[in-house]
């Protein structure tokens, strides 16, 4: 990485640090959204207080989102760290609530099992004008140069669009059925992902993007850049017997005889391992429902332990979008050197055993093969 890359983040956090280097880039100025850096030892001055105005009056809103940053979520705590909006009247009060939910001990507990260095006292805090949905994340595939993943969410709506490119192509029958971008909007969202590639500061790493859109020009504006797993391309091919799903993002690579993992895929389970409760050996997991296991385990900061393998029930496409739960999955998954696999009409997942037996699978990053043990 590097050098004043390194800094920034260390000084900065990873989201603020890495956004703080484009910026001092001209080309890359014009995707950042502006906001008003508070380090870690800085509180709100007026003179800060009176450029958030500004920055809003700019963009003719009334409200702002805070966001928080750490230099540990440069490659990990992904939707740990609190950003939360506020109006410019209770912007004092929330950033005293922000300082507080810093130290929140679930929050260190999921800094702990992640394997995270995690300082409260060392989180630098951005504040910028609020930007409406709909949100895009952009992920680069680790494993596949030319495949780039865009999903598209409006959090007002629950709405998720999905688009999958080749070679940095846009598919000719781009679909916007829930989350109505057009095509020059989404072929910007490439070209800003090109403009941030060709500064030459990320060459080892497959990126994730996450942007909105200015409330104006309706152009992409970054709000983080983040490492989403270490690029690695391996050429050999897997004689598939499973049936195939009717859309896939596969992840990792397995030895060519494959991994055998047990299958934790009950509901109780799942649940009792993210407690810690049932952390044991390495395991392949297979929530039949993301969503209801984290009802059942009331707590979005659990993070499951020693997970090698990745298979969700996934029923819709939205279920595939690499965005909340499936991201920060995917790549602890991958950080342990194992596989994910999202693929629709849950076949993967109906090709694992029951909860507790054994599955070999095999991987290649784009392919795979799921066996009984």
């Amino acid at each position: 990485m590097e050098e004043r890359l390194h800094h920034l983040i260390e000084e900065l956090g990873g989201k603020h640090g890495v956004l703080e280097r484009l910026r001092e880039i001209p080309t890359i100025q014009e995707y950042i959204v502006p906001t008003v850096l508070l380090r870690r030892d800085e509180g709100l001055t007026a003179a800060s207080f009176a450029t958030v105005r500004q920055l809003c009056d700019e963009y003719k809103v009334d409200r702002v989102r805070i966001r928080t940053s750490c230099e540990a979520d440069w490659s990990g705590m992904i939707d740990t760290m609190p950003s939360p909006p506020s109006t410019i009247g209770k912007l004092e009060s929330n950033l005293d609530a922000v300082a507080e939910a810093l130290r929140n001990q679930r929050l260190l507990n999921y800094a702990r099992d992640e394997g995270s260095t995690y300082d409260p006292d060392n989180v630098s805090r951005t504040i910028s004008p609020f930007i409406e949905p709909p949100y895009g994340t952009l992920t680069e595939h680790p494993n596949q140069s030319d495949f780039l993943m865009i999903d598209l969410e409006d959090e007002e709506t629950q709405e998720i669009e999905i688009v999958d490119c080749k070679n940095n192509q846009l598919p000719s029958d781009l679909p916007m059925r829930h989350v109505h971008r057009t095509r020059e909007q989404m072929q910007a969202v490439l070209q800003m992902r090109e403009d941030v590639r060709s500064t030459g500061l990320f060459p080892d790493d497959a990126l994730q993007y996450e942007f909105g859109f200015h409330p104006t020009t309706r152009l992409p504006l970054l709000f983080q850049v983040r490492h989403f797993s270490k690029r690695n391309e391996e050429e050999w091919t897997i004689d598939r017997k499973n049936e195939r799903g009717t859309s896939q993002r596969i992840f990792g690579y397995t030895k060519q005889s494959g991994m055998t993992l047990p299958v934790a895929r009950a509901e109780f389970r799942v649940v009792a391992i993210m407690k810690g409760e049932q952390s044991g050996s390495d395991y392949i997991l297979a929530p039949e429902s993301i969503s209801a296991t984290f009802r059942a385990g009331g707590d979005l900061f659990l993070c499951p332990k020693n997970m090698r393998g990745y298979v969700p029930c996934i029923h819709t496409e939205r279920q595939m979008a690499l965005v909340h739960q499936n991201t920060r999955f995917v790549q602890g998954a991958l950080r342990r050197d194992g596989f994910a696999i999202l693929e629709m009409k849950h076949s993967a997942f109906r090709d694992l055993p029951q909860d507790g037996g054994r599955a070999n699978v095999t991987c290649n990053g784009r392919d795979f093969l799921i066996a009984h043990a």
